[in-house]
């Protein structure tokens, strides 16, 4: 069984999303939102600070939803 406390559950996240936008935004399939420019940046100023994922999006597989993908794989 796999066992990770929240900060680094959330670390993971951010680091993944980051690599993510890095990456079509390198490809150029983020092309089309580059009008769309913020200053403000979505990181915690200093690894102690705390963040909040108020959402969760996308394809699990073998799961109908995120809660049952991440039963799956923390209970293995």
């Amino acid at each position: 069984m796999v066992s990770t406390t929240g900060n680094e559950f959330a670390n993971t996240y951010v680091n993944e999303i980051y690599a993510l936008s890095t990456s079509l935004h390198r490809s150029n399939i983020g092309s089309a939102m580059q009008e769309q420019k913020t200053s403000s940046r979505i990181f915690p100023s200093s690894p102690d600070d705390d963040i909040v994922i108020s959402g969760i999006s996308g394809k699990f597989p073998n799961a109908k939803n995120v809660d049952e993908f991440e039963h799956k794989l923390y209970n293995k």
